[in-house]
């Protein structure tokens, strides 16, 4: 299993476990509309996109040692999160393997994305 499959296990599971979140079935339903064979991963990179938002994985270095990487989202002018251009850092602990950041990322940017108030009219235009 890739951290790719891991990305999609964890954000399946939290709209799995949560039927009744509007905000996370709208997850679903964007995936829904890509069409057969879209995944989860590609349904938050779309949103994001839509949205002003990009999930990004960043190399830590500490005296030239890669210390593992960071999982933050580079929010472009006018994004729906606070409309400023920046980074937002999901979490300052360096995950040393792709696996574990992307399990731990999944989840978070699956909370950062239902926190937007306004993502339902903002990804579907409703």
């Amino acid at each position: 299993m890739d951290q790719f499959d891991i990305f999609n296990r964890e954000v399946a599971g939290l709209i799995r476990n949560e039927p009744r979140n509007a905000r996370m079935q709208v997850i679903r339903r964007y995936r829904d509309s890509l069409g057969k064979g879209a995944d989860y991963f590609d349904a938050l990179m779309g949103i994001g996109n839509h949205l002003g938002l990009e999930l990004v994985c960043t190399e830590v270095f500490k005296r030239g040692r890669s210390q593992g990487y960071i999982p933050q989202v580079i929010l472009r002018e006018g994004n729906p999160y606070n409309g400023k251009a920046g980074v937002h850092t999901i979490n300052q602990c360096p995950h040393k393997r792709m696996k574990t950041l992307y399990d731990y990322m999944s989840r978070q940017y699956v909370y950062f994305l239902i926190d937007i108030r306004t993502l339902e009219e903002r990804v579907f235009g409703e």
